[in-house]
């Protein structure tokens, strides 16, 4: 599942160069992610995730403006995509990826399509998650995932028990069920930090360690 991480809370300091605004600015024009405050100020924390990941996500950097936020943001990152549980690989970041779809977030999208393809062999079934899910040659339990994941993100108020149901009828234990609905909720708010800071694709390509 790859290696587990230790984030420590970032302590609060000023930014010495750059105000807030320079700070967003420096990764919307794709600048070196080493001129943000957090770097200068607390190196250890993104030097982590690059370690154990092989970079460092701007939606990660850019939430050092926000003193104890990156640490908070990781832990929770870690334990629902990356920690124990009865969840694949796969299925983790199929929620990924079709959440970040319906919710036109391309950041996240580079991410975890990228992320997918890493565990789907199938050939052409990354593209089609990617795009769109329903034309995929998914399993039932797969398939189910999916529709939740996009329902629960476009229509969260028309969800309700007989959708937790389908989850169930296709052999989802209530630990499985619980965990696919913190993945959604999940990423549904980190594709909203990263829409509404107007963060832009990565390219992501051979960086991560998925």
């Amino acid at each position: 599942r790859g290696p587990r991480l230790m984030f420590m809370s970032v302590p609060q300091a000023q930014s010495r160069e750059l105000g807030p605004r320079g700070q967003l600015a420096i990764l919307g024009e794709h600048r070196d992610h080493r001129d943000h405050d957090l770097y200068r100020r607390e190196p250890a924390l993104p030097r982590h995730v690059e370690e154990a990941r092989g970079a460092v996500g701007d939606v990660f950097t850019i939430t050092g403006l926000h003193p104890g936020a990156p640490g908070a943001h990781l832990a929770l990152y870690q334990e629902l995509h990356f920690g124990e549980g009865p969840l694949s690989r796969r299925e983790r970041e199929l929620v990924a990826t079709v959440v970040s779809r319906a919710n036109g977030c391309e950041y996240c999208l580079a991410h975890h399509a990228d992320a997918f393809g890493r565990h789907a062999s199938e050939p052409g079934l990354q593209a089609l998650v990617a795009t769109d899910y329903t034309r995929a040659d998914l399993s039932p339990r797969e398939r189910a995932i999916a529709d939740h994941a996009v329902k629960l993100t476009r229509s969260p108020h028309d969800v309700g028990e007989k959708d937790v149901e389908k989850l169930r009828a296709v052999g989802l234990t209530e630990r499985e069920v619980l965990d696919v609905t913190l993945s959604i909720s999940y990423f549904n708010f980190v594709n909203r930090v990263a829409s509404g800071l107007g963060l832009k694709p990565q390219d992501v390509r051979g960086k991560y360690r998925y």
